[in-house]
């Protein structure tokens, strides 16, 4: 810590003698000290002097009070202030002091601290600051008195220093026990003696030894255990004789299963667990007949169900996640209704042989037309649950869809007259306007937003009539500049029945023929269920079918012309002299631009219905000019 050096009372008188005489300098003693014209404080202030700011002092006036300083910034060129506000040294509150280095005062001991100080030689202001005591410096220790196991020892050390002394007890030494000597043996009924001595001053330690434990024999049962009541059994100790008794567990119940209400493939059944020695009976439990499911079950059989139940329209495809809930519950409960059986949502053998029909074959209710999907039937030879399924007819294509295909049916449709809006490929709601005013005035009709393969049948009659004898180039041959080469193959053929009825109404206007077939399905429908009420009097009484064939071919398309066209349709007509011009459906729509010189190869397959006409099929493909708008046409293959 620092500490400020008081000035000697002498140096104090020096200086107020000092300050009679004419001095050099002088100090300002405060933060401002005015200059006054006079010696009056009552007289012009000439300007004020900061704390520390040194100036040239004159005479000492008016008994010491006023002292006269040069001024070189005013006219009289000095000013007086009061001798109270000067100092002939420089205050050391303003001092920017030069300290000297650090004098040792008073030297440091072991338990005092010394000082150093130093000085400003501007000011002559002193600090100091304590040096820390230097702390003991003991010697090794000595002995005084060695301990014992009865006494304490002492031992000391002395500072090098100062000769202090400092002392310390010796812990007691441990006592130095002989062996152990055994007085009394312990035995199962008393506890026995053992003691020792210490070798150096006799003191005796004495320990008791815990009881020996009784030398028992083996158990002798008294009461045999049942599993109604605890059993008995003791033994003797065959040193003092003392008995022990404990009890003996009760036996457990010896249980057999016993059915007391037995299941069914549609109801629980009821069981208890029964004790074969006493009869004891645990609370009866109901039991399911194997294979059933219920609701909670999260198995490969809850999937199975779910899955049963969405293949016969009870339940959505998104139900299947093989988690029996609610709503699996109540599709269940619908198809056992339907079924009339008990509608208790659990699936039970008898309703889940229900839901694993066995099917017969399809049988075909309304064929597909190119507008319409068609309908098949099949009947489950345990339960006669007809399952009824309609095929989905594919749109060619949909709202929104974009492509080549969409634009060049945009071409072909402004050709026929029809404003589709610009050929840009892209299904909005101009094409569907189109489509809708072309379906209107073929006789069609038409879902806005779905373009089915009728609606191409009519475009391209359209399309094809609507082409002038400019326009209209016919078959390519090796001199044209469009010269299309189609190779059609029938891949694979299937037998399809159907009604008499039905097949025998088809025409060529594709509306009709779908009206006629929903109106033909609705009667073989109703002759189906009175041919089956009369089945046991009469097992031939089945509707009239007719087989019809369905065949797939495969097709490709090159152009080995020199100029490129764009494929517009494949197209289908029926007679060994087919004319495309008129009449012709359109069996595939494609877009694809045909390179020159069999730059590319365009190819696909499509279907046949034998019943489309009683001629020989014959197929050809045709292709337009992009920019002139010629239309020529392939070979044509006959089938």
């Amino acid at each position: 810590m620092k500490k400020r050096i008081i000035l000697p009372l002498i140096a104090l008188m020096m200086l107020v003698l000092s300050m009679a005489a004419c001095a050099d300098s002088m100090y300002a003693d405060k933060d401002t000290v005015k200059v006054y014209k006079e010696k009056s404080t009552d007289s012009k202030v000439l300007k004020k002097l900061k704390g520390g700011q040194a100036v040239q002092a004159g005479e000492l006036e008016d008994n010491n009070k006023w002292v006269s300083i040069m001024l070189e910034d005013v006219d009289q060129g000095y000013g007086y202030v009061r001798v109270e506000d000067m100092s002939f040294t420089m205050p050391s509150q303003y001092c920017k002091h030069d300290w000297s280095g650090w004098t040792v005062y008073t030297q440091p001991t072991c338990t005092e601290n010394g000082m150093e100080v130093r000085d400003c030689s501007i000011c002559g202001v002193g600090e100091g600051k304590d040096i820390p005591a230097l702390g003991h410096d003991f010697g090794d220790w000595t002995v005084e008195r060695q301990a014992t196991c009865t006494q304490e020892g002492l031992k000391s050390s002395t500072c090098k220093r100062c000769g202090a002394i400092q002392a310390v007890d010796i812990p007691k030494a441990d006592h130095k026990y002989g062996d152990w000597s055994i007085t009394r043996q312990p035995t199962c009924t008393a506890e026995g003696e053992r003691t020792r001595k210490c070798s150096v001053c006799g003191q005796t330690e004495t320990q008791t030894i815990e009881k020996l434990p009784h030398d028992f024999g083996s158990w002798t049962v008294l009461t045999e255990a049942t599993c109604t009541a605890e059993g008995a059994q003791e033994h003797t100790c065959k040193t003092c004789g003392f008995k022990e008794t404990a009890t003996i567990a009760k036996l457990p119940h010896s249980f057999e299963v016993k059915i007391l209400e037995a299941s069914t493939d549609h109801s629980s059944g009821v069981s208890a667990s029964v004790c074969k020695v006493c009869g004891y009976s645990e609370e009866p439990v109901t039991f399911d007949p194997e294979g059933t499911v219920r609701r909670g079950d999260r198995t490969d059989a809850s999937r199975e169900i779910q899955q049963l139940l969405a293949d016969q329209g009870y339940l959505s495809e998104g139900g299947v996640d093989g988690v029996f809930g609610g709503g699996t519950e109540a599709a269940l409960m619908e198809f056992q209704k339907d079924q009339g059986l008990t509608a208790d949502g659990i699936a039970w053998p008898q309703t889940i042989k229900r839901l694993r029909h066995d099917f017969g074959p399809w049988s075909v209710l309304v064929p597909e037309t190119r507008l319409t999907p068609g309908e098949r039937v099949r009947v489950c030879k345990d339960c006669n649950y007809e399952q009824h399924e309609t095929f989905t007819l594919t749109p060619y294509m949909e709202r929104g869809q974009r492509g080549e295909d969409v634009r060049t049916a945009q071409q072909m449709l402004a050709a026929a007259g029809f404003d589709a809006g610009s050929a840009d490929g892209i299904y909005g709601q101009r094409f569907d306007d189109a489509f809708t005013a072309l379906s209107s005035e073929s006789g069609i009709e038409f879902e806005a937003g779905k373009v089915y393969p009728a609606h191409f049948d009519a475009l391209v009659s359209k399309f094809i009539a609507s082409a002038s004898d400019e326009q209209w180039k016919g078959a390519g041959s090796s001199e044209t500049p469009v010269n299309l080469i189609l190779t059609v193959t029938a891949t694979d053929a299937v037998d399809v029945i159907v009604p008499v009825e039905e097949a025998a109404t088809e025409a060529a206007d594709e509306a009709e023929v779908a009206t006629e077939a929903a109106e033909e399905a609705e009667a073989a429908t109703e002759a189906a269920e009175e041919a089956e009420a009369t089945t046991e009097a009469d097992e031939e009484a089945e509707p009239e079918t007719k087989t019809i064939q369905k065949t797939t071919y495969s097709w490709t398309l090159t152009n080995m012309g020199s100029e490129p066209c764009r494929f517009a349709a494949l197209l289908l007509s029926f007679g060994e002299d087919p004319d495309f011009k008129a009449g012709s459906l359109v069996m595939a729509l494609d877009g694809t631009v045909m390179e020159p010189n069999c730059g590319n190869v365009v190819s696909g397959t499509f279907t046949a219905s034998s019943d489309w006409g009683e001629a020989p099929a014959a197929f050809s493909a045709l292709g337009t000019v992009e920019g002139s708008g010629e239309m020529w046409l392939s070979n044509a293959e006959i089938f």
